[in-house]
């Protein structure tokens, strides 16, 4: 139950598990949708009538998000996976070379913030982001998927 005495249903996919639906009565209503191997198809905001469909390519990388069957947003990417293209982002991503560590972003609307530092670990994941005095430390586990992360504003650190 939450605060103003709401409560927030939740329903799940009896053999696989996935999310069906979230409601909190006059707050939000929302249905999900998952293809065989659990990759969100789709979920509508039923509280505002908007579906957001989303199409994959081989590997699984999303390619396009169409709200109520509109095209939003197109991702592009080369054969090693890098980005080469995001709506409202960039048409040009430059990378460190041999690597996929990103360098530049260029040909759109969006620029990057300059970090003072980014670090790595040894098979290639960010590790430890500094700017100004805002930090980000980010932990992965045996699968190399993160299992922590540490940011630290103001010397405040939030832990997720």
């Amino acid at each position: 139950m939450l605060g103003n005495g709401l409560t927030t249903n939740r329903t799940y996919d009896a053999q696989k598990g996935y999310l069906k639906t979230i409601v909190t009565p006059g707050i939000q209503d929302w249905t999900y949708v998952f293809n065989k191997i659990g990759t969100l198809t789709s979920r509508k905001d039923n509280k505002r009538n908007l579906t957001e469909r989303f199409e994959y390519a081989n590997l699984n990388r999303l390619i396009e998000t169409y709200h109520n069957d509109v095209l939003k947003e197109k991702v592009t990417y080369d054969a090693a996976g890098n980005l080469t293209f995001k709506t409202g982002v960039g048409n040009s991503f430059e990378y460190v070379a041999g690597t996929n560590k990103l360098k530049k972003i260029s040909g759109g609307s969006y620029t990057p913030p300059n970090w003072d530092l980014i670090g790595y670990t040894s098979f290639d994941k960010i590790s430890h982001v500094l700017q100004g005095t805002d930090e980000l430390f980010l932990t992965y586990g045996s699968g190399h998927s993160r299992v922590k992360s540490v940011a630290k504003r103001n010397n405040v650190a939030t832990i997720t």
